[in-house]
């Protein structure tokens, strides 16, 4: 991209396993264009990446967000939170790595805080690039920018690379976060339905709503066969 005077677009860089992506939207939401960056996060180098992202983002865009898709993660209310003792509720689910840079979101609609991992060397690429901007992770922003105000009981389904988190939303409160590995449709139908059943949802009264549904098709096909399903973007 050539470097350019201010504009009115704002910039997303979503690192997932796979390397990262930059979408381009609008003043109004509307996404303008994507493109993915393959990266093998297993031979690049510090440096590497630093100039990759430069070259990538050369535009002086409005502004610039950044969200990283972490499987480590925890959430607490925010009354419980401590900054120095962010990595001791993380190491009470997940083992943490000497590499990885224990980072948090305050998501205080919800009155919780998520606290999560991102390794060593996008913290430090980002913080190199664009020391400004705070590192979100994907589920805060799900919870600060999909979760909308609704009374009736919604599951919300991320897919990701063989990966599924449901959050499921009862009268604007949060009633369940969690993530499931699967490969197939009809794992994630299941786990969907398992949640469903164990917090004794009335299907009847409740939606699923997909999120990335282009990343498995299939499985909204085959889970409208048990709950209304919708789709957002």
């Amino acid at each position: 991209m050539e470097k350019n005077s201010e504009n009115s677009y704002i910039l997303t860089i979503r690192f997932n396993s796979d390397g990262f992506s930059l979408s381009v939207s609008d003043n109004f939401n509307a996404l303008l264009s994507v493109m993915n960056i393959p990266i093998n996060w297993s031979s690049i180098s510090l440096e590497e990446l630093i100039l990759s992202l430069k070259n990538e983002t050369q535009i002086n865009y409005k502004s610039i967000r950044i969200i990283y898709e972490s499987d480590n993660y925890t959430f607490i209310p925010v009354d419980l939170f401590k900054i120095e003792e962010a990595i001791y509720f993380l190491s009470l689910e997940h083992t943490l790595s000497n590499t990885d840079s224990v980072l948090f979101n305050k998501i205080l609609y919800h009155e919780i805080v998520n606290i999560f991992t991102v390794p060593g060397i996008i913290h430090n690429a980002i913080n190199q690039s664009f020391p400004e901007i705070q590192i979100e992770h994907h589920l805060s922003w799900i919870l600060t920018d999909k979760i909308l105000r609704k009374t009736e009981t919604c599951i919300y389904c991320l897919l990701r690379t063989k990966m599924l988190d449901v959050i499921v939303v009862e009268n604007s409160k949060i009633q369940l976060i969690n993530s499931f590995t699967g490969d197939t449709a009809e794992d994630f139908v299941y786990f969907t339905l398992s949640v469903i059943e164990k917090l004794s949802i009335e299907s009847a009264n409740s939606i699923a709503i997909l999120l990335n549904k282009d990343k498995k098709p299939e499985f909204g096909n085959l889970l409208e066969k048990y709950i209304a399903v919708t789709t957002q973007y």
